[in-house]
């Protein structure tokens, strides 16, 4: 059994820790862009389904629900980046 010093292993926690930070800064960033991307998209299917015909609007209409469900996940994962860089900041 390997033991490791005490003083290693806080020193690379700390390290990771200090990595974290930016990555989640980073995935704070990516995140609300993607989430930007897709409320573009909604908004265009949106306009498309006045003009579409009845099937087309059944398959934009599922295709705006999945989409909102997926902005919902990332508002949620934005939120979590968010707090977690605010923690680690602290």
């Amino acid at each position: 059994m390997v033991v490791i010093p005490k003083e290693t292993v806080v020193r690379y926690v700390t390290r990771g820790q200090k990595g974290l930070d930016s990555l989640f800064q980073e995935a704070s960033t990516h995140l609300s862009e993607s989430k930007d991307i897709l409320l573009a998209k909604v908004d265009e299917l949106k306009k498309k389904v006045t003009s579409a015909s009845d099937e087309e609007k059944e398959e934009i209409q599922s295709e705006i629900e999945e989409l909102e469900e997926v902005i919902s996940d990332l508002e949620a994962l934005v939120a979590d980046a968010s707090a977690n860089d605010n923690l680690n900041a602290s």
